[in-house]
């Protein structure tokens, strides 16, 4: 009956492959398995459940598995370019069922990621003129270049992060990115280690390049910046705000050096503070509370003491201004 059973599927196999439908054989394959569960069930001793299975997961996936992963428009990779969720974790039902069958899938998902192979893909020539910038402007914010991670980088290659508008589109899109991969992970790949792991490799990669000049922890720096400080670009509310900043302190864990970034962060928080140019001092700790459970508390530690000292001297000044009040006539001491 097996080998009955397996000279039947290949015939139909062959066809569907060189269609280049592999949604519908996996579909067919999970609803194969679903049937020849049941048929045992119903028809024959539990005891050739385990051999028929492994022998069905053998002859749809073990057998085809490179071709059903690989074919240009329905194999892993289209699938993870065109956000086929439901297909995704179809995919990963079947495989995971299969020894090692996990593991090309996972190598298609960081490779997804990559950098270098996202690069080789496509080369783009620098912008001419402003209305070249405005075009790319418009392409960015339609998603165009948002396929995978570094498509959306390259688009940025043309046009250099020399403006605020610049950085703060592409650390918000980066950040929506990993919003949107850490969701496959989680959801589509059932949180399995693999996935995390290609997951934290590209990124790694990514976050350790430079880009349009500046430095992954440059980017990070001048974009918290602009949402800490009195009239900047972005106009979020505090709970906005509080989830956006916990995603960047998310962002910083895949960044190798991450004392460039402490540097960075101390001398906008030094200009902030000292020109009274922060929003709000609970945002001002929050973050710091973020990167100390992040990083520890050696790296922290200067910046709170700067956000307490500015804090000690703030409580002394209003109350040297209440002591005036009712003694106007009060000297200060300072002499002339």
């Amino acid at each position: 009956m097996l080998r009955y059973s397996s000279s039947n599927r290949r015939s139909k196999i062959g066809i569907i492959l060189k269609l280049d439908r592999s949604l519908l054989l996996l579909s067919q394959a999970e609803e194969c398995l679903k049937r020849e569960k049941d048929r045992v069930a119903h028809y024959l001793h539990s005891s050739s459940e385990l051999k028929l299975l492994e022998k069905v997961q053998h002859e749809l996936l073990s057998v085809y598995a490179t071709q059903l992963l690989e074919k240009e428009h329905s194999g892993c990779h289209a699938l993870l370019r065109d956000d086929m969720v439901e297909n995704l974790s179809r995919m990963y039902r079947l495989f995971s069922k299969i020894p090692r069958g996990l593991d090309p899938v996972s190598s298609i998902f960081k490779q997804m990621l990559s950098y270098k192979d996202w690069l080789n893909k496509r080369k783009m020539q620098p912008a001419a003129d402003k209305k070249d910038v405005v075009g790319l402007q418009e392409q960015v914010m339609s998603n165009s270049y948002s396929t995978s991670l570094l498509g959306f980088v390259n688009g940025f290659l043309v046009w250099e992060l020399t403006n605020l508008w610049g950085l703060q589109v592409f650390v918000r899109k980066v950040i929506e990115l990993h919003d949107k991969y850490m969701a496959y992970v989680n959801n589509c790949f059932m949180n399995h280690t693999l996935f995390h792991k290609a997951l934290k490799e590209a990124f790694e990669v990514f976050c350790n390049k430079g880009v349009g000049g500046s430095s992954s922890a440059e980017l990070l720096t001048t974009f918290c910046d602009n949402i800490l400080k009195k009239g900047g670009s972005e106009k979020m509310s505090d709970e906005a705000i509080e989830e956006t900043l916990e995603k960047v302190v998310k962002l910083l864990a895949y960044i190798s050096d991450k004392d460039q970034f402490a540097e960075f962060y101390r001398k906008k928080l030094a200009r902030r503070l000292l020109f009274d140019k922060s929003a709000n001092d609970e945002h001002e700790r929050s973050i710091l509370t973020k990167l100390k459970q992040q990083c520890g508390g050696q790296f922290t530690s200067k910046m709170e003491g700067m956000v307490t000292d500015l804090t000690l001297a703030r409580e002394n000044q209003t109350n040297f201004e209440e002591y005036l009040k009712p003694n106007p006539d009060a000297s200060p001491g300072i002499e002339t």
